[in-house]
């Protein structure tokens, strides 16, 4: 299975936000950026159901043949990875003249890294108790299934710092920069 699959999923999603600034005399740019990345990250602490249908229908088809191999429900993953999530966006940099901008993060997160290596570990362990003259290889899928669904639903969250690199459109419009997807990807892995 692809760590990086559920990460490229939410970054697919996260890219495509455009936060929309209104012309002079409007908001400050810093405003408009804040409300932006807060909207977007409350739909990922609040689980909300479209973000969760948007990232799975993001993924690609080998991920997600992975998934439901293991008879796992992308939709229940993602909300079990997520639950907990929180978020706090800090200070807001911009140079108008350059239009563009940083954005300090902090966030309280799964490390989908951490993840992956304790059901590697378990998983083995549990190999070692299995007769395999007792056992059919789908039974084993649904082991692991299910013992990565454990895992991931008991992870213990962990406190991250990121920057989100922002910049404004010919438009006017303030967007994520292409180096704040690197940046999210790291959060949610590490």
């Amino acid at each position: 299975m692809k760590k990086k699959g559920l990460a490229f999923g939410l970054m697919a999603v996260l890219a495509a936000v455009v936060l929309v600034l209104v012309g002079c005399g409007g908001p400050k740019a810093e405003d408009v950026i804040r409300e932006g990345v807060t909207a977007e990250f409350d739909k990922i602490k609040n689980l909300d159901d479209s973000l969760i249908d948007e990232m799975t229908s993001e993924m690609d088809s080998e991920e997600a043949s992975a998934f439901s191999e293991l008879g796992i429900d992308m939709k229940d993953y993602l909300k079990s990875y997520f639950a907990g999530f929180d978020y706090e966006v800090g200070e807001i940099e911009v140079d108008e003249d350059a239009g563009t901008g940083t954005v300090q993060m902090k966030a309280s997160c799964k490390s989908l890294e951490r993840i992956v290596a304790d059901f590697a570990d378990q998983f083995q362990a549990k190999l070692s108790e299995v007769d395999p003259t007792n056992v059919t290889e789908d039974d084993l899928l649904k082991m692991g299934g299910q013992l990565f669904m454990d895992i991931t639903d008991n992870a213990e969250m962990r406190d991250v710092e990121f920057t989100l690199s922002v910049e404004k459109d010919s438009d006017g419009n303030w967007g994520f920069a292409d180096g704040a997807e690197d940046e999210i990807y790291e959060m949610l892995l590490g």
